[in-house]
């Protein structure tokens, strides 16, 4: 049965801070010395300039799991666990790409601020990129996707290789739409939202 989804909401609730005061003390050690000292005025600054992130990403969090809660509902813990393992496979192939789009960030909001042509050329080929780099890429997982079921889980999950083939299918989408939220954070056009 479980915990029930307040004990797993309070589990990413203390997951995340951590990883903020993780995060602050390395900022703090190696790249700037900073106040611990709370200032109301740059809290509120940061709340107005960053709430529509926050909202992104509590939104983004609800919908990367939707689709488990709802198969949860409609079928058997089986076929659920047959489908989380699929996407998992998925999940742990969109890290990997998200580590190009990690390191490409600096430079486009650079380019944005200083050569907006270079910005957009630079833009247009990363989504070439995407599809050169993704499409093959579906296309072997989807080809192999029993045998990396089976080499990650083995064979109690052999039928996720099933989903697992047609799930690959949504990684260019995924990527694009990465690139898409990277490119609208840059720009500042979220603040319109």
């Amino acid at each position: 049965k479980g915990y029930g989804l307040s004990v797993l909401f309070a589990g990413f609730f203390f997951a995340e801070a951590i990883r903020a005061i993780l995060i602050a003390l390395f900022y703090n050690a190696g790249i700037r010395h900073f106040s611990w000292i709370f200032k109301f005025s740059s809290f509120s600054y940061l709340f107005k300039e960053s709430y529509i992130l926050a909202v992104k990403g509590i939104i983004g969090i609800i919908y990367y799991r939707i689709d488990i809660l709802l198969l949860s509902i409609m079928t058997t813990y089986a076929q659920v666990g047959w489908y989380a393992a699929a996407a998992n496979i998925i999940g742990l192939i969109m890290v990997v790409l998200s580590l190009g789009s990690n390191a490409i960030f600096p430079v486009m909001s650079q380019l944005f601020i200083t050569a907006k042509e270079k910005f957009y050329k630079l833009y247009l080929l990363i989504n070439k990129y995407i599809f050169v780099i993704c499409l093959p890429l579906i296309l072997l997982v989807a080809f192999l996707a029993k045998p990396i079921v089976r080499l990650i889980y083995g064979n109690q999950f052999l039928p996720a290789g099933r989903v697992l083939a047609i799930i690959s299918f949504t990684l260019i989408p995924v990527a694009i739409l990465t690139l898409q939220g990277m490119v609208i954070l840059i720009s500042g056009e979220y603040k319109k939202m």
